[in-house]
């Protein structure tokens, strides 16, 4: 792993991270790993789903008998862990050649494109703000909720580890020094620092602990509606944050690769602690 970013860099990195656009479709020889990472990444989610939608096949069965619990909660932390791993080895190292920073060019370049159209900026800064200010109140009713229910166990969880996924966030983000695009005014440093993204990390380990809760006493559909609400929840305020241009693709893909680890590292040891399998996970990992 190359050497940190250091401060003030930003400028430079922008300029050097959007050019050659037209090259970065290429696939060089040393992608081929990424890609295959990439591959098992895709087939992993895709074989999630199928197992949860697939009530009838002997094959998803088994996948849920195999993967449900810890099993497939740590899959998807050592999963998250590579994806953090190259992500950040591409990025620190500034060799742009490499396909995580010709990604950050097409996406930085797709973004221009798409807030050129009418609402699109708009509807971004609603995004933005709703998984950002929006999750304080996401967070306080729900912890509410969970006590006023006499589940103050559950309501520490998700108000204690959603705190925890900001200081982590928080402290990678001064640990990797790693600027945002452009050339950010801001008044204290961290807040020029964009790798990664703690609106994708929060959100996720937000939402997906706020799933969980719910998700314990809920029917099978329930619970996969929800994991799935918070996947996308997660998604669309990672994909605002690019367009509009406050993060690169590669903050976003690592806050979400972190978040997995968090949300999924705070679940193993809210189920240890309730005595766990399943049942008391509230299913699968999302």
């Amino acid at each position: 792993m190359g050497p940190l970013v250091p401060r003030g860099h930003g400028h430079r990195d922008d300029v050097d991270r959007t050019r050659h656009v037209s090259q970065d479709l290429v696939v060089r020889g040393d992608d081929l790993l990424k890609l295959l990472l990439l591959g098992l990444v895709v087939a992993a989610a895709a074989l999630s789903v199928w197992g949860a939608l697939d009530r009838r096949s002997r094959a998803a069965a088994l996948i849920r008998q195999r993967f449900s619990g810890w099993p497939g909660r740590l899959l998807v932390i050592l999963v998250a862990l590579a994806v953090l791993v190259v992500v950040a080895e591409d990025v620190l190292q500034r060799e742009q050649d490499e396909l995580v920073l010709r990604l950050d060019r097409l996406a930085r370049q797709t973004a221009r494109q798409v807030r050129a159209l009418p609402a699109v900026r708009a509807t971004a800064t609603a995004v933005s703000r709703l998984t950002g200010e929006g999750l304080v109140v996401l967070v306080l009713v729900a912890g509410t909720g969970l006590v006023i229910a006499r589940r103050r166990v559950d309501a520490a969880i998700v108000v204690g580890g959603t705190l925890g996924a900001w200081l982590l966030a928080t402290a990678l983000k001064m640990f990797f020094a790693v600027p945002r695009p452009g050339r950010p005014r801001t008044f204290y440093a961290i807040t020029g620092y964009g790798f990664p993204s703690a609106h994708a990390l929060v959100t996720l380990v937000a939402c997906g602990l706020v799933a969980w809760a719910l998700a314990r006493h809920a029917t099978r559909g329930a619970r996969v509606a929800l994991y799935a609400a918070a996947a996308l929840v997660a998604a669309l305020s990672g994909t605002a944050r690019v367009l509009l241009a406050v993060h690169w693709a590669s903050d976003v893909i690592a806050g979400l690769a972190v978040g997995l680890v968090w949300l999924n590292l705070v679940i193993l040891m809210a189920s240890r602690r309730a005595g766990a399998g399943p049942a008391n996970e509230g299913g699968r990992a999302p």
